[in-house]
Protein backbone atom coordinates (compact mmCIF):
# COMPACT_ATOMS: atom_id res chain seq x y z
CA UNK A 1 0.00 0.00 0.00
CA UNK A 2 1.56 3.32 -0.43
CA UNK A 3 1.40 6.07 1.81
CA UNK A 4 1.83 9.93 0.79
CA UNK A 5 4.34 11.91 2.86
CA UNK A 6 5.73 15.21 2.19
CA UNK A 7 9.40 15.60 1.97
CA UNK A 8 11.43 17.04 4.69
CA UNK A 9 11.49 20.64 3.47
CA UNK A 10 7.36 20.46 2.54
CA UNK A 11 7.78 21.45 -1.06
CA UNK A 12 7.56 17.86 -2.48
CA UNK A 13 5.11 14.68 -1.77
CA UNK A 14 6.75 11.86 -1.58
CA UNK A 15 4.92 8.35 -2.32
CA UNK A 16 6.06 5.58 0.27
CA UNK A 17 5.05 2.42 -1.39
CA UNK A 18 4.96 -1.20 0.71
CA UNK A 19 8.81 -1.40 0.72
CA UNK A 20 9.42 1.35 2.34
CA UNK A 21 10.84 3.32 -0.87
CA UNK A 22 10.30 6.58 -1.33
CA UNK A 23 8.95 8.06 -4.98
CA UNK A 24 8.63 11.75 -6.08
CA UNK A 25 6.00 12.70 -8.57
CA UNK A 26 5.54 15.42 -10.20
CA UNK A 27 2.67 17.71 -8.93
CA UNK A 28 0.54 16.91 -12.03
CA UNK A 29 0.92 13.30 -11.19
CA UNK A 30 -0.04 13.61 -7.53
CA UNK A 31 -3.82 12.16 -8.14
CA UNK A 32 -2.40 9.17 -9.89
CA UNK A 33 -1.52 7.84 -6.20
CA UNK A 34 -3.72 9.38 -3.33
CA UNK A 35 -7.72 11.18 -3.63
CA UNK A 36 -7.98 14.91 -2.66
CA UNK A 37 -8.66 14.05 0.94
CA UNK A 38 -5.04 11.75 0.99
CA UNK A 39 -3.58 14.95 -0.16
CA UNK A 40 -5.17 16.76 2.58
CA UNK A 41 -4.28 14.87 5.15
CA UNK A 42 -0.85 14.43 4.05
CA UNK A 43 -0.92 18.13 3.93
CA UNK A 44 -2.37 18.16 7.26
CA UNK A 45 0.36 15.47 9.01
CA UNK A 46 3.49 17.94 7.55
CA UNK A 47 1.91 21.20 9.06
CA UNK A 48 1.00 19.16 12.40
CA UNK A 49 4.61 18.21 12.32
CA UNK A 50 6.22 21.66 12.05
CA UNK A 51 3.71 22.33 14.59
CA UNK A 52 5.78 24.55 17.22
CA UNK A 53 4.79 23.39 21.13
CA UNK A 54 3.66 25.93 23.26
CA UNK A 55 5.94 26.51 26.42
CA UNK A 56 4.92 26.02 29.48
CA UNK A 57 5.83 28.39 32.68
CA UNK A 58 6.16 26.32 35.58
CA UNK A 59 6.40 29.06 37.67
CA UNK A 60 3.30 31.19 36.11
CA UNK A 61 1.84 28.50 35.72
CA UNK A 62 1.37 30.16 31.93
CA UNK A 63 2.43 29.71 28.47
CA UNK A 64 4.67 31.01 25.53
CA UNK A 65 5.37 30.31 21.86
CA UNK A 66 9.03 30.95 22.76
CA UNK A 67 9.21 34.62 24.24
CA UNK A 68 9.32 33.88 27.89
CA UNK A 69 8.16 37.82 28.30
CA UNK A 70 4.73 37.33 26.78
CA UNK A 71 2.81 34.88 28.84
CA UNK A 72 -1.22 33.20 28.14
CA UNK A 73 -2.92 30.97 30.10
CA UNK A 74 -3.92 27.86 29.09
CA UNK A 75 -7.19 29.14 27.17
CA UNK A 76 -5.60 31.24 25.11
CA UNK A 77 -2.93 29.40 24.17
CA UNK A 78 -5.98 26.42 23.03
CA UNK A 79 -8.08 28.98 21.08
CA UNK A 80 -4.80 29.59 19.13
CA UNK A 81 -4.21 26.38 18.54
CA UNK A 82 -7.43 25.49 17.45
CA UNK A 83 -7.57 28.36 15.05
CA UNK A 84 -3.98 27.87 13.25
CA UNK A 85 -4.55 23.58 13.56
CA UNK A 86 -7.94 22.66 13.50
CA UNK A 87 -7.94 19.27 14.00
CA UNK A 88 -5.29 19.53 16.53
CA UNK A 89 -5.39 17.57 19.89
CA UNK A 90 -5.22 20.77 22.00
CA UNK A 91 -5.37 19.56 25.33
CA UNK A 92 -2.81 16.45 24.96
CA UNK A 93 -0.09 19.21 23.04
CA UNK A 94 -0.73 21.11 26.33
CA UNK A 95 -0.12 18.53 28.62
CA UNK A 96 2.85 17.41 26.91
CA UNK A 97 4.29 20.93 27.51
CA UNK A 98 3.01 21.19 31.17
CA UNK A 99 4.79 17.85 31.41
CA UNK A 100 8.29 18.45 29.61
CA UNK A 101 8.64 21.61 31.10
CA UNK A 102 8.44 19.71 34.56
CA UNK A 103 10.95 17.41 34.05
CA UNK A 104 13.09 19.63 32.55
CA UNK A 105 13.09 19.23 28.70
CA UNK A 106 13.46 21.79 26.82
CA UNK A 107 13.98 20.17 23.08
Amino acid sequence: MNRLVWTENGNQFAIRDADGFLHFPKATELHEFASTKEIAEARHRYEASQTPLPVYDVAADLYHWGDPTDLWPAEDVAEDIRKLWPGMPVEFLLESSRQMAKLGITD
